[in-house]
């Protein structure tokens, strides 16, 4: 019999991944019934993951009002790019020595194959999975819990619809990139590639938002 716990847990992997994927918009209401029969749970899994959603700034429950997918716009988007620029660079430098080669060239592997066909979502959860790869091995917890939060948030930007499909090849392309300056074990090299890349995505999220 599934636990407690167990149902909770499903119920927080449900809901977070659809806000990942804005299958849950920012600022969507979202009724408690209908969280209940879309995970198949009763309300108590529901309200426990809604309060950890909560924590995690994904979720805002509003007095007599209910619960709400908390807002990624314009503001939002500035400061996680802000903060991607600031601490991913040195996630990076403290992940460095305990990176390993075989994972990031499945990853690259992968990437490849996805470009060729142009799959956009397979491309999209790669990046997602390439950067939590290194931010996963940082050996500082507290660095890593935070980067980790600007990733999980920053998934939301990646997976808009209006996100430009150029972009999303160019980054991947600069993923295959940084896995080439570790296999030549030049961590500056790297550190330089990954800030690129993140003004890079910040350039081309302000044209997309432009073209709109």
């Amino acid at each position: 019999m599934t636990s407690g716990l167990n149902m909770k847990d499903i119920a927080y992997s449900v809901i977070k991944n659809k806000i990942l994927t804005n299958e849950f918009i920012s600022g969507q209401y979202l009724e408690e019934k209908m969280l209940c029969e879309l995970v198949g749970v009763s309300r108590t899994p529901i309200r426990e993951a809604v309060r950890q959603l909560e924590v995690e700034g994904f979720l805002q429950t509003k007095m007599s009002k209910g619960i709400f997918v908390t807002t990624i716009g314009v503001e939002e988007t500035k400061d996680l790019f802000q903060a991607r620029m600031l601490v991913e660079p040195i996630v990076l430098e403290l992940a460095w020595t305990y990176l390993e080669i075989l994972p990031l060239e499945e990853l690259c592997q992968k990437t490849q194959s996805a470009i060729l066909i142009e799959d956009f979502q397979e491309l999209n959860e790669l990046d997602y999975e390439f950067h939590n790869y290194i931010n996963s091995h940082c050996p500082n917890s507290i660095m890593m819990n935070i980067v980790n939060q600007i990733q999980d948030q920053f998934q939301r930007v990646r997976t808009l619809n209006y996100y430009d499909h150029d972009r999303i090849l160019g980054g991947a392309h600069e993923h295959i990139a940084l896995v080439q300056t570790f296999r030549e074990n030049n961590i500056e090299k790297a550190k330089d590639l990954l800030l690129q890349h993140i003004q890079n995505t910040k350039k081309y999220y302000y044209m997309s938002l432009m073209n709109q």
